[in-house]
């Protein structure tokens, strides 16, 4: 194979001969300086600094968390009432059929001690809404259920009525009472 090269350092003969040319190409390829970068692998690096890859990793963790909140926040909570998110609770399950049961009415008898014991319709309005259902004093097992829901005013005390719960999921109050206190009322 004859190749045709022009070049000021070689003589036209020695690039007609093929072996030469190639041999020659041969040693100047690897005569060339070739400026190498070694990457270490990374299981090495794991081994030299292990606390930096973790910190590393808590970072990302830690950074997908947050934009995971951000983005729920934003999709599903913002712009809303969060109180009825909560409405899945005991205690306010509780209360939310409290206020939806259209047979509960409050009697004479009811407002009379609601007055004896320095109540008004405010604080009763304010147990129904956000008062807190007392499980450890009612009877929750068996019909007819009772439930004691106290609500803590700033300056009265704190009042507590006693519902009581049937069959048929209707409520009535059973007692009204002031906690902490005994106070004897003629109604």
């Amino acid at each position: 194979m004859k190749v045709r090269v022009l070049s000021s350092a070689q003589s036209k003969e020695e690039l007609l001969n093929s072996n030469s040319f190639f041999l020659h190409l041969l040693q100047h390829l690897l005569t060339i300086p070739v400026s190498v970068t070694v990457i270490e692998p990374l299981h090495l690096q794991r081994i030299i600094a292990p606390e930096l890859e973790m910190k590393r990793r808590f970072r990302i963790y830690g950074f997908g968390v947050l934009l995971g909140l951000v983005m729920a926040w934003g999709l599903f909570l913002r712009g809303r009432n969060t109180k009825n998110y909560t409405s899945w609770t005991p205690n306010n399950r509780i209360l939310e059929e409290i206020r939806l049961d259209s047979t509960l009415e409050t009697s004479d008898w009811f407002w009379c001690e609601m007055k004896c014991l320095g109540f008004s319709s405010i604080e009763y309005e304010a147990l129904i809404n956000d008062g807190n259902v007392n499980f450890n004093n009612g009877q929750v097992k068996t019909w007819p259920r009772t439930y004691e829901v106290e609500y803590e005013t700033e300056d009265k005390g704190t009042l507590v009525i006693v519902f009581s719960k049937t069959e048929t999921k209707h409520f009535s109050v059973l007692a009204v009472k002031k906690q902490g206190e005994k106070v004897n009322c003629d109604c």
